[in-house]
């Protein structure tokens, strides 16, 4: 067998390695984006249920105990994620937009905004922010702590256009401003 080392070699080895990171990012995403699904069909079954049936809070109680009996493996049952799962439906049934936008966060970015974030105009800085820059969960949690979304909309000032080249200005106006999230 010939031995392959040369520079050519080592860039289509790169390649695909980069190729097999991005497709199981991808990957990820899909699933999480499936699971928050789920997790948005599960809080919606649940008010229907209670509005048509009259039922009360025992049926989170009931159907947490029987998932968990039937998928002991998963720990996504919880009577608290299942209030979690209806409470996560009810803040977004009303806004079609921020539901088209939350099934691409992952669901501890979902609970950290529905628990933090009252405002339906900073729910969208923070989930709009959070999709465009990639935050993990503790850095959105630095941002809703520092109130982001508040000096978002404050009108900045700098002299950036009279001191970088025009596209440094540009980056480092957004990187500031964030009005253009």
């Amino acid at each position: 067998m010939k031995n392959i080392a040369g520079k050519e070699y080592i860039k289509f080895l790169n390649e695909i390695k980069s190729r097999i990171v991005t497709a199981r990012i991808q990957v990820i995403r899909s699933v999480s984006k499936e699971l928050i699904c789920l997790y948005w069909d599960i809080g919606k079954s649940i008010v229907e249920r209670q509005n048509k049936f009259g039922w009360g809070k025992g049926v989170v109680e009931q159907l947490s105990s029987d998932l968990n009996r039937e998928y002991h493996n998963y720990e996504g049952f919880s009577p608290d994620n299942l209030w979690r799962m209806r409470m996560f439906y009810l803040a977004y049934k009303d806004d079609q937009k921020l539901a088209q936008l939350v099934p691409e966060l992952p669901w501890g970015h979902n609970i950290l905004i529905m628990q933090k974030v009252k405002n339906t105009k900073e729910k969208e800085y923070y989930i709009t922010a959070s999709i465009k820059f990639g935050w993990s969960r503790n850095v959105l949690l630095n941002q809703i702590k520092a109130d982001a979304y508040a000096l978002s909309i404050r009108q900045k000032t700098h002299n950036f256009p009279r001191v970088l080249p025009k596209h440094l200005a540009e980056q480092a106006d957004e990187s500031i401003n964030c009005q253009n999230i």
